[in-house]
């Protein structure tokens, strides 16, 4: 069946401290209506698998995010984000045909798949002017998520683990910005 949201958002989008920080929050409610679901299966009879959309009666997903970027001098920029997500199945009864026995489940109160609760970033950006030749900027970057579902079931072998990664980068800019180097290291 066709899927319906209702969503409300509410926000605020400003600048502080002389316009060197820019500060962004948000509060969202969605209300979903037949959200349409990814489900596994299995045929009993002939040993198949694969998946296919279903419908859940309903979901609900409430948070909130804020992010920053604040400029502390000409050469130094900070920004990140931080975002709380509680998405569950508020009314879900399907039948779990991922299994040969395939029973019928009550989902309601399971996590939606891949939403995860928490996550966070951080950058960092520092400029290095080279007196007629170019410029160097480095930055290095870190993100954090919080342990998610793949499937409706909230089963732990379908769980992914929270996981943290850092990534730095150096360049050197041409003073005429034609040409630039980059080296970088990604999840360090």
């Amino acid at each position: 069946d066709e899927e319906t949201l209702i969503s409300y958002e509410i926000g605020y989008k400003g600048s502080l401290a002389n316009d060197s920080l820019l500060v962004e929050l948000a509060a969202y409610y969605y209300d979903y209506s037949d959200l349409q679901v990814v489900q596994s299966f299995l045929d009993p009879e002939t040993g198949a698998q694969g998946t296919e959309f279903t419908n859940a009666a309903s979901a609900d997903v409430a948070g909130f995010e804020a992010q920053f970027t604040w400029l502390l001098s000409e050469r130094f920029r900070l920004s990140g984000s931080y975002a709380y997500n509680n998405a569950e199945y508020s009314d879900f009864t399907t039948i779990d045909k991922a299994t040969l026995e395939q029973p019928v489940v009550d989902l309601s109160g399971n996590k939606l798949n891949r939403a995860p609760e928490n996550k966070f970033n951080f950058h960092a950006v520092y400029w290095v002017p080279l007196s007629g030749n170019g410029s160097l900027m480095f930055s290095g970057f870190y993100t954090w998520v919080d342990e998610m579902y793949t499937d409706p079931y909230n089963r732990v072998n379908g769980m992914l683990e929270s996981w943290g990664r850092f990534d730095a980068q150096a360049a050197w800019t041409s003073e005429s910005e034609k040409w630039s180097v980059t080296a970088f290291i990604r999840n360090i």
